[in-house]
Formats: C-alpha cells, structure tokens, sequence
C-alpha cells in the first residue's frame, strides 16, 4: 500500500465518504504471510482463516476484531476498545501461554496461564472477548 497525499478541500471540513469508499480489502497468499499487524479506529477488523508464519497484532479503537480459524506460529496480540474480540484459534487451549485484561466486558479467557509454546495476549475495553480453540 501507499499512501496518497492529493486531498481536496473537502477532505479538510469533516465530511466523509460513503461507507463503502473507506473499506480497505488486501489479499495476501499464506505462504508469503510472516507476520501480520493492522489497526484501525472507528471500523472493524476481520480475517478468514489463514495462517502466519509468524506474529499477529490486532488493534482496533472503536470497532470490533473478528477472526475465524486464524493458525499463528508465534503470538497473537489482540487489543480492542469499544468492540468486542470474537474469533477461533487452531490448536489447543495448552498450546497457547495466556494473557488477557478485559475491562467492562466479559472474557471466557483466563487474566493469566504460563504455560504453552504460542503467546496469546488479549486486552479489550468496553466490549467481550470470546476465542474458541480448534484442532485443525
């Protein structure tokens, strides 16, 4: 992606585009996928099942993080505000090292578990989380 920097006098007064003309869609193949991170504010992000290599970092003010059999190598940071973080893992609960802070919300995870080989690190405020755990 690039950036471009050719704003109208428009875009300087708060008005939007349609809904529709603000959503960012990027295909990546998994075999060239080493490591993910996206952040967005006010919208949502969501992933089909895929695999990385490697890392992912989620990070969403204002919007929810939605994933569905997401298969990370390494860590998983998932950070949320005024959204909820709902979504499936490939692997075990046991395989993942836990971390989760869930601030007026709810969370099926627990604040801490030690052990595990992956890294799972979860924050939410003002919203639930919810990760289910899938063998694939």
């Amino acid at each position: 992606m690039t950036a471009v920097s050719d704003k109208e006098w428009t875009d300087y007064i708060g008005g939007k585009s349609a809904a529709g003309s603000r959503k960012i869609t990027l295909q990546v193949p998994d075999a060239l996928l080493t490591a993910l991170k996206l952040s967005t504010t006010n919208d949502d992000i969501s992933l089909p099942a895929m695999t990385v290599n490697g890392d992912v970092l989620l990070s969403s003010q204002g919007g929810s993080i939605v994933f569905e059999k997401l298969n990370v190598q390494n860590t998983i940071s998932l950070t949320s505000k005024n959204g909820d973080i709902t979504g499936s893992l490939v692997g075990s609960y046991d395989d993942y090292a836990i971390s989760c802070d869930s601030k007026k919300g709810e969370s099926n995870l627990p604040s801490s578990k030690e052990s595990g080989t992956k890294t799972l690190t979860a924050a939410n405020n003002n919203g639930d989380i919810h990760i289910e755990f899938i063998n694939e």
